[in-house]
């Protein structure tokens, strides 16, 4: 699989002084927002979401986790800068860290009943083993709790889940 260049006009790059973290998960719902009109976006959820029983919470989300999980290719960003991509640079080049992904997943998931499946959705920075937020990832609301949704933990999430030390939560 070839990679595509990113559109860096749909990114944005946090280099040192770095953004607060609150800056920071703002501009992660705001990438998350304007995701949710997006042909693209729409169509990346709609083609995942055909192959599954309408109106099942559980399979709509299982299934654009799973899509997320498998179509997008981990890839770090360079040391000493965030880039925060739109969910349509994921999306054309498959790849991105924990927030792209994050970020990706809130746009097919979050309450919007123009173009999502309209799940709430929070995003919670965490960080390790008494260590400062080092990661992200998606929870989202189903049959009365949050459910964690992270493509980078995959089938570990319950093991990250268990090491995290602290935590901080945006609502998407």
């Amino acid at each position: 699989m070839a990679f595509a260049t990113p559109n860096s006009s749909k990114m944005v790059v946090r280099r040192e002084p770095h953004l607060s973290i609150q800056q920071t998960a703002e501009k992660m719902r705001d990438l998350a927002w304007e995701g949710q009109t997006s042909p693209k976006v729409r169509d990346f959820a709609l083609n995942t979401l055909r192959r599954v029983k309408p109106k099942d919470a559980l399979s709509e989300v299982a299934a654009l986790f799973y899509a997320c999980c498998k179509e997008v290719h981990y890839v770090g960003d360079p040391i000493g800068a965030e880039f925060l991509q739109h969910p349509d640079v994921t999306i054309d080049t498959s790849a991105g860290d924990c927030d792209d992904m994050s970020i990706l997943l809130a746009s097919v998931l979050c309450t919007s009943q123009l173009s999502s499946v309209g799940y709430p959705c929070r995003f919670k920075i965490v960080g390790f083993n008494n260590e400062q937020v080092s990661h992200v990832f998606l929870e989202t609301f189903i049959d009365g709790s949050w459910v964690a949704l992270d493509p980078v933990a995959g089938s570990a999430t319950q093991e990250m889940l268990n090491s995290v030390t602290s935590e901080l939560v945006f609502e998407v």
